[in-house]
C-alpha cells in the first residue's frame, strides 16, 4: 500500500506556502493592485464605498423582506385568542430579519472604515464581510 497525500496534508502546504509568499513580499508588492499571478486583488478593484454601498442595497432589500413578514403575520391585534400565538409567530419570523439588518448595518460602515485599517484588521474585516452575505444567503433561501 502507497501513501496517498490527505487533503489536510496539501491545505497544510498550501498554508505554509501562503505564508511564506506573504512574508517573502516587498513593500512594492503588497502595495500592488495584482497578485502574484496577474489577477486583480478584490479590494483593490472594489471601493470602499462600492462595498458598503452593496451593504446598504441588502439592508433595503432585508426592510423590504421585514414588511412581507409583517403584512403576513401581522401584529395580532383583534382575532379573539389567535392574538397571542400569532405574535409568537410574528416574533420568531422577524427577529432573525432584524439580526440580519444589523449586521448589513454593520457592513455598511466596516466597508466605508475597512475595519481596523491595518493589515491585520483587513482580513478579519473581509472574514466579517463573508459572514454577513452568508446569512443573507441563508435567510434568502428560507
Amino acid at each position: 500500500y502507497e501513501y496517498r497525500e490527505t487533503v489536510e496534508d496539501r491545505i497544510d502546504a498550501w498554508r505554509r506556502q501562503q505564508q511564506q509568499l506573504q512574508q517573502s513580499q516587498t513593500a512594492a508588492e503588497a502595495a500592488s493592485v495584482v497578485d502574484d499571478q496577474g489577477r486583480f486583488k478584490l479590494f483593490t478593484t472594489v471601493s470602499r464605498v462600492s462595498v458598503s454601498f452593496f451593504f446598504f442595497i441588502l439592508m433595503w432589500r432585508t426592510v423590504h423582506h421585514y414588511e412581507l413578514a409583517d403584512a403576513t403575520f401581522g401584529s395580532g391585534r383583534g382575532n379573539n385568542g389567535v392574538g397571542i400565538r400569532q405574535a409568537i409567530v410574528r416574533t420568531v419570523v422577524v427577529t432573525p430579519l432584524v439580526v440580519l439588518f444589523l449586521g448589513e448595518m454593520m457592513g455598511a460602515i466596516l466597508g466605508v472604515t475597512g475595519g481596523s485599517g491595518a493589515s491585520s484588521g483587513s482580513h478579519a474585516t473581509k472574514k466579517r464581510l463573508k459572514g454577513i452575505l452568508n446569512l443573507h444567503k441563508g435567510v434568502e433561501l428560507v
